[in-house]
């Protein structure tokens, strides 16, 4: 059986911090995502759930909402979340 010396012991350490930052990071960022996002309500339409997420500062997800709603590209669904 082979014995794991100091830098073995030393180079998994620094793996598992590693692998700890990382999972914390993505919690963290899991967590902000979700923050501050106003609840749609069962009746809303995509233009008023739209101008939610822009009163909230989140223009970028408001613009995917409307590319997977409507399936329209980046541009016209940038088009669109700005004329609101």
């Amino acid at each position: 059986m082979a014995q794991i010396g100091i830098p073995e012991l030393l180079v998994l350490g620094v793996l598992a911090l590693i692998a700890a930052t990382i999972v914390v990071v993505i919690l963290t960022a899991t967590r902000r995502s979700r923050r501050n996002v106003p609840a749609a309500g069962p009746q809303d339409d995509l233009a008023t759930r739209v101008r939610r997420l822009k009163e909230a500062g989140r223009t970028q997800q408001a613009i995917f909402l409307v590319r997977g709603e409507t399936g329209i590209g980046q541009d016209e669904a940038a088009q669109f979340v700005n004329s609101l």
